[in-house]
């Protein structure tokens, strides 16, 4: 792991809240410049204003240091409940289907503590296709209807727009 990496990864589980929150919001941005390949020079400026860390402006991830992430951004979400919407707002920006069973455990363990966390991890499903295809996926649709019944103000006004748009299209819930 290169050392720039490495520092986001130590600072992320720093107790001190500005250091963390930090980091994370770097983290953030470092995976949505790979993931919507964001490395234009007007995004670069962009991108600029908006890293607390300005040498990471060239940092540019790899599909292994991008696994790596998703790993460690696992591990905080289980470990650290303190900064659960902002590990989400990471995971969020993945755009990565093969994790939504891991994001489905993570709403889990978050929809009666943390309707915002909830929230934004519902994104990291819901922002991975263009279409409603995560409602194939059992699992996904029982956590839904959970979330859409008891969830949170956040969590559950979001799943009823995801619903409402699923039938709007047509879409149909198979049993």
């Amino acid at each position: 792991m290169d050392k720039l990496l490495k520092s986001l990864f130590n600072k992320a589980q720093s107790e001190v809240y500005n250091i963390h929150e930090h980091a994370l919001s770097d983290l953030r941005y470092v995976i949505e410049r790979f993931t919507m390949d964001r490395y234009s020079e007007k995004e670069r400026n962009d991108y600029f204003e908006t890293f607390y860390n300005k040498e990471l402006i060239d940092y540019r991830l790899d599909s292994e240091k991008l696994d790596l992430i998703k790993h460690f951004l696992f591990f905080l979400l289980f470990n650290f409940p303190d900064r659960a919407e902002s590990v989400a707002k990471c995971v969020k920006v993945l755009f990565d289907p093969s994790i939504n069973e891991a994001i489905c455990g993570a709403i889990e363990f978050y929809m009666e503590k943390d309707d915002l966390a909830t929230y934004e991890l519902i994104f990291g499903i819901t922002n991975t296709t263009n279409s409603a295809e995560y409602f194939k996926n059992k699992r996904v649709v029982e956590l839904f209807q959970r979330i859409r019944k008891s969830g949170g103000k956040f969590s559950s006004a979001l799943i009823e727009d995801e619903f409402d748009f699923f039938y709007n299209q047509g879409g149909r819930i198979e049993s």
